[in-house]
């Protein structure tokens, strides 16, 4: 998942995207939440990644706030 919005992509596309983004030489996860709802858990948190951009260069900086949902269901438990 990727984007203000949420848009859920495939496994090809994200690869896709991946492959654009340039070799992540770090990465940090901060003020990570986590919270439960009988069957729903949410977790968020602000993550730093440092991308190389272009060679011999700092790497790039890139935060993001990221949400992640995931729901428990009958055959996942």
């Amino acid at each position: 998942m990727r984007s203000p919005v949420g848009r859920i992509d495939g496994v090809d596309a994200f690869r896709q995207h991946t492959a654009r983004v340039g070799r992540i030489t770090g990465s940090e996860a901060f003020d990570v939440t986590v919270r439960r709802c009988d069957a729903m858990t949410v977790v968020g948190c602000l993550r730093e990644m440092h991308i190389v951009c272009v060679p011999d260069v700092t790497p790039f900086v890139v935060q993001a706030a990221i949400t992640r949902v995931g729901c428990r269901t009958e055959t996942a438990g």
